[in-house]
């Protein structure tokens, strides 16, 4: 990682991180904690899913949001590359993948999610 936004990037995740119990939404947050302290999980979809799902939120056509994805999907892409020098994310790096295309529901993904965590992190 270089720069000051990757060490303040850093510094952050840690902290938080050490409070307790934390959530954290991409940023490669998962690279940065330490392996034993974090369950990672990834949840992807195909092209198709996102744009049907987030044009349906945003009450947005197909191709205007597809477009909008395709420019998010290459800004996280570079973000990756210029922060953690990857050109991309491998299964290996979660303890998790969650692909939507095939599990929709948000009440049984949070249910899988859950028992990992347990199972990971016993109390």
């Amino acid at each position: 990682m270089k720069g000051k936004y990757a060490k303040f990037l850093a510094q952050i995740v840690l902290t938080a991180a050490d409070t307790g119990p934390s959530i954290f939404v991409g940023r490669g947050a998962h690279l940065i904690i330490s392996r034993e302290k974090v369950l990672a999980v990834r949840i992807i979809a195909s092209m198709e899913f996102r744009v049907r799902r987030v044009a349906t939120i945003m009450k947005a056509g197909y191709k205007e949001t597809e477009r909008k994805l395709m420019e998010m999907d290459k800004e996280q892409r570079n973000f990756f590359k210029k922060f953690y020098g990857k050109t991309g994310s491998s299964p290996y790096e979660f303890d998790i993948v969650i692909n939507r295309d095939f599990l929709e529901d948000k009440h049984v993904i949070a249910k899988i999610i859950v028992e990992a965590y347990q199972g990971k992190f016993p109390k």
